[in-house]
């Protein structure tokens, strides 16, 4: 069975991932992506894309929502959002945290393993 046959046995719509505008090396190739299927779902401030792979006809175009890109509701202190996408970046969330606690700053981490683990404040 192909990877992305089991994928659609497990996902109902499809696959979403975040990239950049240009390639840059902790984010995925929005080139690649295109090669691979992914089409560009949404843009945000600072050069973000959503990306997404749909896997039937009438599947929902994944977006960003209003808030991305302002600060209005903006958690205090730093806030890390990070997701197995790059797998080294949980190895450095303990040093990051431990650097905020030396330096007696707010740090929060929140490991996103779904779309409702990133949602701030009300949904939309």
């Amino acid at each position: 069975m192909s990877k992305k046959n089991w994928l659609r046995e497990r996902l109902d719509e499809g696959l979403v991932i975040l990239s950049f505008e240009k390639k840059k090396g902790f984010l995925s190739d929005p080139k690649y992506m295109g090669y691979k299927g992914f089409q560009t779902a949404d843009t945000a401030k600072l050069y973000f894309e959503l990306l997404y792979l749909p896997f039937g006809e009438g599947a929902d175009i994944p977006r960003f929502r209003d808030t991305v890109g302002g600060q209005e509701a903006m958690p205090e202190g730093f806030v890390l959002y990070y997701t197995n996408q790059c797998p080294f970046t949980a190895k450095y969330v303990p040093i990051l945290e431990n650097m905020a606690k030396a330096r007696n700053a707010e740090f929060q981490s929140i490991y996103i393993q779904s779309r409702n683990d990133c949602i701030l404040g009300d949904s939309d």
